[in-house]
């Protein structure tokens, strides 16, 4: 099982060092790039080379594994672009504070918020504030690597992923509750060459609501078939809904630290 985790979770979780790549982990595998504005939500984080999602003009929401509220020295978001390298569109705003819910079993409570040195005008993204199983398929995004490119990606690539229910995904993991906590968790297929790979982590899992809106249900945790050696038939996503209260909480205390 490959665990997504760039630089940043080494810093987090120093004993999961040595499963880790090197270097920022390598976009969604199997993906097509995303026109610019479709998600203007979307953030990438350097030189972690995690993404992450505009919940607010000052806070950016993220995996828990990409987050060392301790060490933000050095960290920028980068907003405004599906284009890493388009200087016209490219906005890059430093981080001051931060907040993790991951401790030492990561991926039981794997989301992060980063605060901003100053607010970015831009769209955010509805959070899913009840949990569901009626899902058809979920939209990752993420500038992560591909099997066929070890570097992440330049564009901002997005994929259609179909839904897995709990029971399903418990079952691929031999029926056991481990790493896979479907009070807390949400999963998708990764078959076929198309899911999460390195470098997607924090990056959010959407649904399409009726309007043709998105709400982000889910944040790119761990899994995915990217890599043969750690290869996982599933995508593994912190499931937003089940700590939507706890995420306004630490929110709301980042900006009255201000």
């Amino acid at each position: 099982m490959r665990f997504l985790r760039t630089t940043a979770a080494a810093v987090v979780l120093g004993l999961l060092a040595a499963m880790l790549p090197a270097s920022a982990a390598p976009a969604v595998n199997g993906g097509n790039a995303a026109a610019q504005g479709e998600f203007p939500f979307m953030v990438r984080i350097l030189p972690t080379g995690c993404a992450g999602t505009l919940i607010s003009p000052w806070i950016v929401l993220t995996a828990g594994h990409c987050v060392d509220p301790e060490n933000v020295e050095g960290l920028t978001a980068v907003v405004g672009t599906v284009d890493q390298q388009d200087p016209d569109r490219r906005t890059r705003v430093r981080v001051v504070d931060a907040h993790s819910a991951a401790g030492l079993f990561w991926w039981e409570s794997d989301w992060g918020l980063l605060e901003l040195a100053k607010p970015v005008k831009l769209p955010v993204v509805t959070l899913a504030g009840e949990r569901s199983q009626d899902y058809t398929e979920l939209t990752a995004l993420g500038w992560g690597r591909t099997k066929q490119d070890p570097q992440q990606q330049r564009f901002l690539q997005r994929a259609a992923l179909p839904f897995m229910s709990d029971a399903a995904c418990t079952e691929l993991e031999g029926g056991t509750e481990g790493m896979y906590h479907p009070d807390r968790h949400l999963c998708t297929v990764a078959d076929a060459g198309i899911g999460i790979c390195g470098g997607d982590s924090g990056g959010p899992a959407l649904h399409q609501l009726t309007d043709s809106t998105w709400e982000q249900v889910g944040i790119v945790s761990f899994g995915g078939d990217c890599d043969p050696e750690y290869a996982d038939r599933r995508n593994i996503f912190t499931e937003v809904a089940a700590f939507a209260g706890e995420i306004r909480a630490a929110e709301a205390e980042l900006l009255a630290r201000r």
